[in-house]
C-alpha cells in the first residue's frame, strides 16, 4: 500500500528543473521513505518514542476545490505597518510578514525566536512560514511566495541532507524540524515560489509535532566516525561546570564586541596557537589544571593550594601575572621589549586576555585589522604563557622537595629564545609551496615577524628562503630579545 505521500517521478523532475527567477514553482516533496540498500533504510539515534505510532499516510485529498487553496506572501517589511502602539526591538530588522490577503485577519507580523544553548536565530522568513501554515487547514493546497531564497534553499536543499544525518549538530535543528513535520501533515501538495495593508502582532508559533510524521535518526549510508561521535555527545549531555561558564561569561564581558559560545571556544583552537598551548587553553576554561582551589576541594591536600614561593593562592592570574618566583616577571619584560618593537604600546594583561587571546585583533589609525601584528601577538603571548606554565610546573612539581629552589635568568632567557625561534623556524618552512593550500602565505609570516629580527638590516628582504638557521651563519635569522 502506498503512503500517498511521495511525489510523482515527473514532478519531482520538475522540481529538478524548476528556476525561481524565472517564476517557476517548487513542491514539496513530504515522503519518508527510503530507496537503496540497507544502509539508506536503517538509522541510528533515532527517537523510540517515535515507533510505537502508526505509520504517516496521507489521507485521500477529495476533489480538489480552487478557492481552497492559499497564497501566502512572505517578505521583510521596509516600514513599521503595525502602527505606533506595537513597541520595536534589535530583532525588527529580522521581523517578517505572512501576507494571506487584503484585510486578511491572518496577517501577521511574525519575529523570529532565538535557541539561547546554541546561540542561534531562526531565519525570520522561517518563522513566518511556520506561522502561515498553522493559519491555514491542513487540506486545503497552501503556496508560499518569498522575497528571497532562504525558503526554498532550506525545504529543498538542506533538509534532505540535514534528515540524512539525524539532524545532529545542526543549530537551526529545533525551528526546521516542526515546519518540516507540519508540511508532511498537510492532505494537499504545497509549493514554494520566488517572490499598504494592515498587519497584526503574531503570536509565536506553536511548532507541535505530530510522531506519526517525524522523521528521527541518521542513515547508515551518511553515518561517519565524527558524526557518530557528535550524535553520541547530544544524547548524552553533560552538565555544564560552574567554572567553565563562569570563564566564558568573563571572555563575552571582555570583548567589546558580543561573542557567542561558539565562537569563544574555536577561538581557543586559533591556527596561530601551537596544539600544546591550545589543550592548555582548553584546561584554563573548563578550570581542570591542578593548581589553586582545585586541591582545596581533596581533604589533606589543601597546602597545596597555596603558591610554595608567595604564599597566595595559586591561582592561574597568580601563576602568570603576580608570582615573584624567577621566570614569570622576566619572560614578560622579554616579550614587552619585543612587542614594543612593532611600534605599539604594552597593554595591561589579565587571565581573562588569555581566554580571548584567539579573538583579539590589533588594528590601524583607520581601523583596518593588522594581521602581522595580530599574528605576532597571538604567538608572542601564547608562547610565553605555556612557558611560564611549565617553568611553574618544573619549580613546583621537579623540585618539590628544594622550596627555595628557581631557574636561573640566563635558564629563562634561553628558553625563550629557542621557543620564538623555533616558531620562526616553523613559519619559514611553513611557507614552501610544496604544501600545497595548507602552506602560509609569505607575505603574512614576513608581516609578523618584521622590526622584530636581529641584524634585520643586513638580512635579504625576503628573508624566509634565507638559510640563516645554520651554525656559524652570519647573520642568523634570530629574534631579537634585546631592547633597542
Amino acid at each position: 500500500m502506498t503512503d500517498g505521500l511521495t511525489l510523482t517521478r515527473r514532478r519531482l523532475e520538475r522540481n529538478e528543473e524548476a528556476e525561481l527567477d524565472k517564476g517557476d514553482v517548487l513542491v514539496f516533496n513530504p515522503s519518508v521513505t527510503s530507496n537503496g540498500g540497507l544502509s539508506e533504510a536503517f538509522r541510528i539515534f533515532v527517537n523510540p518514542s517515535t515507533l510505537t505510532k502508526p505509520p504517516a499516510i496521507r489521507r485521500r485529498p477529495g476533489v480538489p476545490v480552487p478557492e481552497e487553496s492559499t497564497t501566502v506572501m512572505l517578505f521583510q517589511p521596509t516600514t513599521d505597518p503595525v502602527g505606533p502602539d506595537v513597541a520595536t526591538n534589535d530583532d525588527e530588522h529580522n521581523t517578517f510578514a505572512a501576507f494571506f490577503g487584503p484585510h486578511d485577519r491572518r496577517n501577521g507580523l511574525v519575529t523570529p525566536t532565538n535557541n539561547p544553548d546554541m546561540e542561534v536565530t531562526e531565519p525570520g522568513v522561517l518563522s513566518a512560514a511556520m506561522y502561515a501554515s498553522e493559519q491555514t487547514p491542513l487540506d486545503a493546497p497552501l503556496h508560499f511566495l518569498s522575497t528571497n531564497n532562504i525558503l526554498s534553499n532550506l525545504i529543498f536543499d538542506s533538509t534532505p541532507l540535514w534528515e540524512a544525518k539525524g539532524w545532529i549538530g545542526v543549530p537551526l535543528a529545533q525551528f526546521v524540524k516542526p515546519f518540516m513535520n507540519r508540511l508532511r501533515q498537510r492532505a494537499r501538495q504545497d509549493a514554494s515560489g520566488p517572490s499598504p495593508q494592515t498587519f497584526h502582532k503574531a503570536n509565536p508559533p506553536a511548532r507541535v509535532i505530530d510522531p506519526r510524521f517525524e522523521l528521527t535518526g541518521a542513515k547508515l549510508s551518511s553515518l561517519t566516525q565524527a558524526l557518530a561521535y557528535r550524535g553520541i555527545i547530544e544524547q548524552h549531555k553533560a552538565p555544564q561546570r560552574r567554572q567553565t561558564e563562569e570563564n566564558l561569561a568573563a571572555a563575552k564581558t571582555h570583548m567589546q564586541t558580543p561573542q557567542m559560545r561558539s565562537t569563544i571556544w574555536m577561538s581557543t583552537r586559533h591556527k596561530d596557537f601551537s596544539r600544546p598551548f591550545a589543550v592548555f587553553l582548553w584546561k584554563i576554561m573548563h578550570g581542570g589544571l591542578k593548581c589553586g582551589a582545585y586541591w582545596n576541594r581533596i581533604q589533606g591536600y589543601e597546602d597545596r593550594a597555596m603558591c610554595s614561593h608567595c604564599g597566595a593562592i595559586e591561582s592561574i592570574q597568580h601563576i602568570l601575572f603576580e608570582c615573584e618566583a624567577a621566570g614569570q616577571s622576566l619572560i614578560w619584560s622579554l616579550v614587552r621589549t619585543i612587542w614594543e618593537k612593532k611600534g605599539i604600546k604594552w597593554p595591561s594583561l589579565s587571565a581573562t586576555d588569555i581566554l580571548t587571546l584567539g579573538l583579539t585583533t590589533w588594528v590601524d589609525q583607520k581601523g583596518r585589522v593588522r594581521q602581522g601584528a595580530t599574528r605576532l601577538w597571538r604567538v608572542l603571548i601564547s608562547e610565553a604563557v605555556h612557558l611560564i606554565w611549565k617553568l611553574r610546573c618544573d619549580r613546583v612539581i621537579g623540585h618539590a622537595e628544594d622550596e627555595q629552589w628557581e631557574h636561573r635568568e640566563t635558564l629563562v632567557w634561553n628558553k625563550l629564545q629557542f621557543t620564538l625561534n623555533s616558531r620562526l623556524a616553523l613559519d619559514v618552512e611553513a611557507v614552501k609551496r610544496k604544501y600545497g593550500g595548507s602552506a602560509l602565505k609569505r607575505d603574512l609570516v614576513l608581516a609578523t615577524w618584521n622590526k622584530v629580527l636581529r641584524d634585520e638590516p643586513a638580512l635579504p628582504m625576503d628573508w624566509t628562503a634565507y638559510t640563516g638557521f645554520l651554525v656559524g651563519r652570519t647573520p642568523a635569522l634570530r629574534v631579537d630579545l634585546e631592547p633597542d
